[in-house]
């Protein structure tokens, strides 16, 4: 069952480097509140992640960060998601990675975390789906 979503931040929560998809980020939200532990994976730069943070308040509703400029390795290396999965303290199938990259997503994959693609805001609906489908096994 996932405990652990784990969200992009380039593509996913920001289109653009200072313009976050307040649809994505609403859906974060409302995955907070159904009890999910949520942390943000990005190859962003410290200071842009630290901008973004001190706009939006991002770590107001995240449990966590992973960001390559943290910790000396970058997705989609296949140390980054061990790494991921090492300080998350889940097994890598209660994680679900949602991200806009294929090859982000299909090293992640190949160390056993759930992940789903996102293209657009009808990704949500497929998100929504599948913690849906999940809660219910």
């Amino acid at each position: 069952m996932i405990q652990v979503i784990v969200f992009d931040l380039n593509g996913v929560l920001f289109p653009t480097p200072r313009q976050i998809n307040n649809q994505v980020y609403d859906f974060v939200k409302e995955c907070k509140s159904l009890g999910y532990m949520l942390v943000i994976a990005s190859n962003a730069s410290k200071g842009s992640f630290e901008w973004r943070n001190s706009k939006f308040g991002l770590m107001d509703v995240f449990d966590g960060r992973i960001i390559s400029s943290d910790i000396g390795m970058r997705k989609p290396s296949k140390k980054f998601f061990q790494y991921m999965i090492d300080v998350l303290g889940h097994k890598p199938e209660e994680i679900l990675f949602v991200d806009d990259s294929d090859v982000n997503i299909k090293t992640a994959s190949d160390l056993g975390i759930k992940c789903l693609k996102y293209e657009d805001e009808s990704s949500l609906d497929k998100i929504r789906e599948y913690l849906e489908d999940d809660r219910e096994e």
